[in-house]
């Protein structure tokens, strides 16, 4: 009935002692319903304390909730109209439960957590019935029954539980309405009586609605499925903790379609490849001709020469769990779908115990993404180009869920600092504003008191106060800035300011007596490199320096000049100190720290970028800078922190901190880029994109990579932190930026001598920018659409054109206002 939200219903759980601060349970709960007239629209809102599957008579319609902060708990709307028959139907539910904090996932707090613990679903909604209002609110009316299918004592890490699973026929046709529901329990309503007459105490006293839609899942299959071999093992019953670490013997030729025979002691190996990193639900279908058997799986984004999977090493309070489940088979037609979202691109699946026989019907992947529109293009001559922007939409696509995550494979996490680039890739291939929006918010209202954000969102280091990286929090300011900038909205600026400021203090605190920061605490992260960061760090400060002025920007559109000043005062000190204490002049390049515990600091590519990139260098310097930060010769690899010295492919006391240079990984190789950009060197952005992107693509890479050189033991295959060039080509090509917010005022001076042809379109608030170039010998056409509402400030290189045409009618203009429309721009070209 009802559009908007307003809380009504109660939060139902089981009726069980043992449920309270019970981890990974698995709850079925159920409700009938009868409806005379389907209308057009029946809006629920659903949610959950875990993660939820909703069904209307036994159709998957959603599964949740969207990523949430405890006290700002989301839930989910949908519209369950098309599901529903006259008659009677069937509302069902299977809510998990955690406990424990996850890397996407934080347990109750505060009255909630004391009176309930955890565990809880909550649904609203109604209808109309001959004039009358029925609800379909969860109260006790509701049905269920804990699970017997999951096994709760599993391994536990940050991505959630291991499943160990019984398929049985405990819940086989619940969604008919006379399914036999008698050994299930009446559900409680979790309220308990307020504080000395206070209100009564109910879960997630604030439940809003989500701001964004549910995650679009598509069933993919496999590219290649192949036999691997024979595990070499004497036990009938394996290990548990050794899945995905047994031995094989590799041999053989075997279908996974046919039928197929175990040997007691041994299974029988698969390895299925996707083609890339995936994230989603597995779903197999097999059939068991006796008893006893079981499956292991285990998935990854490596794989051996031989067809084994490479596992990521553990590494405490990141990733500390082996991938891998186990399903126990009954005789007969198995269905099996995992309930947690897996990330891989290659899955290996065991068979034992199936002396009688067994047989794959199906095996493929609910994937899973955001549903986003493929507004934005990039197609030119060049196919190496387009190819890197393809991968950098897909990759980045794949590290959109309910939130932006670093990747789908190790953590799953919501990484303050990669959003910076998420976001601005997203703006510039997807045009969606709602998922950014709602991470930037979120991210403010998980804000610590003392200012800093924590380093990864809605996750157990929240919780924990862990690996706080600090310069994620500068990341926030810009994001927050780039929002305004490119949707228009000054109403995110208006909710998080108080925020801003709060981030701008704690960093206040550790200026020393020249306003540069100094010897600040938790993690400095800046990069997966040696970068110096003890005593006064220069790519630190730079990074304060552009965020004082994101805030003060900020500070102009909502009226609070004075404080803005005050802020772009200290800025222009700071500036002065970077520039007098970490130029050298001698080699012509910042260095990045002083005060540290060695006897020359490292000079790095992202230090240098920020100086260029955030107006903080003279532009005399400028030339100096690039010659030094692109040379070969002089830039290397390496790593960070002596933990990770292992993964390094070259000595890293080779390094020399006289002549060498510090390479910029995936992320941080942005600014560099975007520095590049800013001296007008174009090509030599193309170049440095070809450099480390088109090599990655030569090696084989179908999604970007964490790092340069990437080791299974460590590195994701799929991280959209690295998706850059997404944004870099179609930004870049065109010389498109904001002049107003949300564009509506906007300037475009297309490229006219890197490519041949290309066609680009642009996503902005009001649609999309459009051009087709095309250029053959000294003459060329350009066709161009201006999306309504806008004005487009369209400019071309007086050098590089004479006897130009706009719209069938000569002009010695270079420059123009362009009203929305369409128009056709010709000229000839002159090559500088």
């Amino acid at each position: 009935m009802n559009d908007n939200f307003e809380r009504r219903a109660g939060w139902i759980w089981v009726n069980e002692e043992k449920s309270k601060n019970c981890g990974n349970l698995y709850v079925y709960f159920r409700k009938i319903f009868e409806i005379k007239k389907i209308p057009e629209k029946l809006n629920i809102w659903v949610s959950s304390d875990g993660k939820y599957n909703l069904y209307i008579n036994g159709y998957l319609i959603g599964r949740g909730p969207t990523r949430s902060l405890p006290w700002r708990q989301y839930a989910d709307k949908y519209n369950i109209s098309k599901y529903l028959k006259e008659g009677f139907n069937s509302i069902l539910s299977v809510v998990h439960t955690y406990e424990k904090a996850t890397s996407w996932y934080m347990p109750p707090v505060g009255e909630h957590a004391e009176r309930f613990g955890t565990g809880g679903f909550f649904l609203q909604g109604s209808f109309i019935n001959d004039d009358k209002e029925f609800v379909i609110d969860t109260n006790e009316s509701w049905k269920y029954k804990i699970s017997d299918s999951w096994e709760a004592d599993t391994d536990f890490g940050p991505t959630g539980y291991r499943e160990i699973v019984k398929i049985n026929d405990e819940i086989s046709d619940w969604e008919d309405v006379d399914f036999n529901e008698s050994s299930w329990g009446k559900a409680v309503v979790l309220i308990d009586k307020g504080i000395f007459g206070s209100n009564p105490i109910e879960p997630f006293p604030l439940l809003i609605e989500s701001p964004i839609s549910g995650v679009k899942e598509t069933i993919i299959e496999p590219i290649d499925i192949k036999y691997t071999g024979r595990t070499i093992s004497s036990n009938v019953s394996p290990s548990i903790k050794n899945i995905g670490k047994y031995k094989i013997k590799f041999s053989g030729n075997k279908s996974l379609g046919s039928k197929l025979m175990t040997k007691t002691g041994h299974g029988e190996v698969f390895t299925i490849d996707f083609g890339k990193t995936v994230i989603g639900r597995i779903c197999i279908e097999v059939d068991s001709y006796g008893e006893n058997g079981f499956m292991d799986y285990s998935y990854s984004e490596w794989v051996s020469k031989e067809g084994n999977i490479l596992l990521t090493d553990e590494l405490e309070g990141i990733h500390n769990i082996i991938p891998g489940n186990r399903i126990y088979l009954k005789k007969g037609k198995n269905f099996y779908e995992s309930f947690e979202k897996q990330g891989f691109r290659y899955m290996q699946i065991v068979f034992f115990n199936f002396d009688k026989g067994f047989k794959v019907r199906a095996l493929d992947l609910r994937e899973s993404h955001y549903p986003v529109n493929f507004k934005g293009l990039f197609k030119s001559d060049n196919k190496k180009f387009n190819k890197i922007w393809d991968i950098s939409r897909s990759t980045l696509l794949t590290c959109m869920q309910d939130s932006y995550i670093d990747c789908p494979s190790r953590e799953q996490r919501n990484w303050i600092n990669d959003q910076y680039i998420q976001q601005l890739v997203n703006y510039s291939v997807f045009g969606d504003y709602k998922l950014a929006r709602k991470n930037l918010v979120d991210a403010y209202y998980s804000q610590y008191e003392n200012g800093l954000i924590p380093g990864a969102v809605y996750s157990d280091l929240s919780v924990d106060r862990t690996l706080n990286i600090v310069d994620g929090s500068l990341y926030w300011i810009l994001s927050v800035w780039n929002y305004y900038l490119y949707s228009g909205d000054r109403s995110l600026i208006e909710e998080v300011f108080p925020g801003m400021l709060k981030i701008i203090n704690w960093f206040a605190n550790y200026l020393n007596g020249k306003n540069l920061i100094e010897n600040i605490p938790h993690w400095i992260w800046l990069d997966w490199t040696m970068i110096e960061k003890e005593g006064i760090n220069a790519t630190i400060n730079a990074l304060f320096s552009r965020s004082l002025e994101a805030v003060a920007d900020c500070c102009a559109e909502i009226d609070f000049k004075k404080k803005g000043q005050e802020l772009l005062n200290l800025k222009r000190e700071i500036d002065d100190s970077l520039n007098n204490l970490f130029w050298d002049e001698k080699r012509g390049i910042y260095i990045d720290s002083l005060g540290s515990n060695t006897d020359c600091s490292t000079v790095s590519q992202q230090t240098n970028a920020f100086m260029i990139s955030f107006n903080i260098a003279p532009r005399q310097r400028w030339g100096r800078i690039l010659e030094h930060i692109l040379d070969p010769e002089r830039v290397k690899l390496t790593y960070m922190a002596e933990e990770l010295n292992y993964l390094s492919r070259t000595d890293i006391s080779k390094f020399n901190r006289s002549t060498d240079i510090v390479l910029a990984q995936p992320f941080l190789m942005h600014f560099i880029n975007h520095a590049i950009y800013k001296t007008g060197k174009i090509n030599l952005v193309l170049r440095n994109i070809e450099d480390h992107w088109g090599k990655m693509l030569e090696k084989g890479a179908t999604s970007w990579w964490e790092s340069w050189a990437p080791d299974h033991r460590f590195h994701s295959l799929c991280h959209a932190y690295s998706t850059s060039p997404g944004f870099d080509l179609s930004t870049y090509i065109l010389n498109i930026f904001p002049l107003r917010p949300g564009f509506k005022e906007f300037v475009l001076s297309p490229n006219l001598d890197l490519y041949k042809s290309y066609s680009i379109k642009y996503p902005i608030p009001d649609g999309e920018v459009e051009i087709d170039f095309n250029r053959e010998n000294k003459d060329f056409n350009l066709v161009l659409k201006v999306p309504k509402n806008t004005i487009c400030n369209f400019k071309i290189d007086k050098k590089c054109l004479s006897n130009l045409i706009v719209n069938n009618e000569k002009s010695d203009e270079r420059s123009f206002k362009l009203n929305p429309g369409s128009y056709v721009i010709e000229g000839e070209y002159l090559k500088k």
